[in-house]
């Protein structure tokens, strides 16, 4: 699993390298604000962990183009509006951003409050983006680019 994580990082660094892009700036992603967010963003990896005393074993990895039934990407704006897709769907939501954590607020089919969910900013450059999705029993990481 270290080699996996290192891996990961190693595609972020990799990523702010290339020659057809901008130079990459690492952000610090306690500070990370919405104008840093905007765009859309494509999952490249999406890997599942599940967590047994304490210890994490990876039960899921998901590359791009990933499943039908998996979101492809997330395209955030400005305004605090979001939205994600893939093949079949595309969802709606609000979204905030403080201290390296996204809260989004989907809602009900009658509008209303439905579920809340948090992502943790783990690294972030104008280009590559690292997310962690987390739960006490599994966490998830996903990797995405623009």
């Amino acid at each position: 699993m270290k080699y996996f994580i290192f891996f990961l990082f190693a595609i972020i660094v990799l990523d702010s390298c290339s020659k057809h892009n901008d130079p990459q700036i690492q952000l610090d992603p306690k500070k990370a604000t919405m104008s840093d967010l905007a765009g859309q963003w494509h999952v490249q990896l999406d890997t599942m962990y599940k967590l047994t005393g304490g210890a994490a074993t990876v039960t899921q990895i998901d590359h791009a183009p990933l499943p039908a039934d998996r979101i492809d990407f997330l395209q955030f704006n400005t305004d605090g509006t979001c939205s994600s897709g893939h093949t079949t769907a595309t969802e709606f939501f609000t979204y905030t951003v403080a201290n390296g954590i996204i809260t989004d607020q989907q809602k009900a089919s009658d509008g209303s409050p439905s579920n809340k969910s948090y992502a943790t900013i783990l690294a972030i450059t104008r280009n590559s983006l690292l997310l962690r999705q987390n739960n006490t029993t599994a966490y998830t990481d996903v990797y995405l680019t623009k």
